[in-house]
């Protein structure tokens, strides 16, 4: 007798919050059913909005749409909007990096020369004396 259900998982995760829900569905059932049949749109109710998920949805990792029928142990994800582009994310860090480097050369340099003085007025002490 061939199973009346699979097991699938539904994946959304925010800065504050991540879920990963486990659940049974129809065979046959689409992504939209799957997500609907889950917690996630009680949990995050600004996916429940109009068009929210049109474009968002991925099963392991690849872009899907919602009308996808889904197969046992499939992994949905729902996407959400990068809050920076990784390239300038990635500028962002450079320039810190950078910066940081500098101050830590600029610190070494100054106490480089505080140690200078230091020998030299020990050295005039030494001299006078």
């Amino acid at each position: 007798m061939a199973p009346k259900a699979i097991v699938v998982e539904i994946a959304y995760a925010e800065t504050e919050k991540q879920v990963l829900i486990r659940l049974s569905v129809p065979i046959g059932a689409t992504v939209l059913e799957a997500i609907t049949a889950s917690t996630v749109l009680s949990q995050f109710p600004h996916l429940a909005g109009a068009g929210a998920l049109s474009n968002s949805v991925g099963i392991f990792g690849k872009i899907s749409t919602l009308e996808t029928v889904l197969k046992a142990g499939d992994r949905v994800e729902i996407y959400r909007d990068l809050m920076i582009d990784p390239k300038e994310g990635r500028r962002l860090k450079a320039a810190v990096t950078k910066r940081q480097k500098a101050q830590a050369f600029d610190e070494k340099k100054r106490k480089q020369k505080m140690a200078r003085k230091a020998k030299a007025l020990l050295y005039k002490k030494e001299k006078n004396s």
